[in-house]
This record gives C-alpha cells, structure tokens and sequence, in this order.
C-alpha cells in the first residue's frame, strides 16, 4: 500500500485527458482532477472517485500508449 507522501506523487503524473484503466470499471478518461477527486468517464458514464483512495489500493494504472 502506497504511503500518503507517494500517493501524493503518483497522483502529480496524471492529467485531464489521460487513458486510465481502473481494476474493476475497466478502461477510462480523465475528465476532471480537483484535489483528491477525480473525475473519470467509463463508457460514456462518469464517476467522481477518490484519486488517493485509488492509488493507495492499486486500482488505477495509467494505460500505455497504443
């Protein structure tokens, strides 16, 4: 589990419009960061989530460039 001060960092190398794959929602885009929440579009339905809690469990993984 990612310390707050690591969780911190991983969330600085994401950005509005990034691919993200979430372990249970599946494939994803940022639309949205306001401070600890993010705001992420699965197919066509948008969710506000944690980032920290995210990052901290290992649920969300930026997807590589295709």
């Amino acid at each position: 589990m990612l310390h707050r001060m690591d969780a911190r960092k991983k969330m600085a190398e994401f950005s509005v419009g990034d691919m993200v794959m979430h372990k249970e929602l599946g494939r994803g885009i940022i639309r949205a960061i306001d401070n600890e929440l993010v705001n992420i579009e699965f197919d066509g339905e948008s969710k506000q989530l944690n980032f920290e809690v995210l990052l901290k469990n290992k649920l969300l993984d930026k997807c590589k460039p295709e």
